[in-house]
């Protein structure tokens, strides 16, 4: 991804610049949805940092670390069931 402002960064690059340079201009932000993309060693931790709540949509088969054990998302979501978050219909 390379734009102008962004000259070749990765998407997860990119993300963290723009909700950085977004909250010091002033904008306030409630949360963040994004795609798995943007879930990296790099991007998770920066968010973080700035305080930004963050929703990510993962395919239920990826692999995650949770602690210090592997899991497939799917595994996760049967630890925690939902009760009033609406699935999304798979296509």
């Amino acid at each position: 991804m390379a734009t102008r402002e962004y000259p070749k960064l990765i998407p997860s690059e990119a993300l963290s610049n723009l909700v950085g340079d977004s909250i010091m201009a002033g904008y306030e932000f409630s949360g963040l949805l994004a795609a798995a993309q943007f879930a990296t060693k790099l991007s998770l931790p920066s968010l973080k940092l700035l305080g930004v709540p963050l929703l990510m949509r993962y395919r239920t088969n990826a692999k995650i670390i949770v602690g210090d054990k592997i899991m497939k998302v799917r595994e996760l979501a049967e630890r925690y069931p939902t009760r009033r978050v609406r699935l999304e219909q798979v296509f």
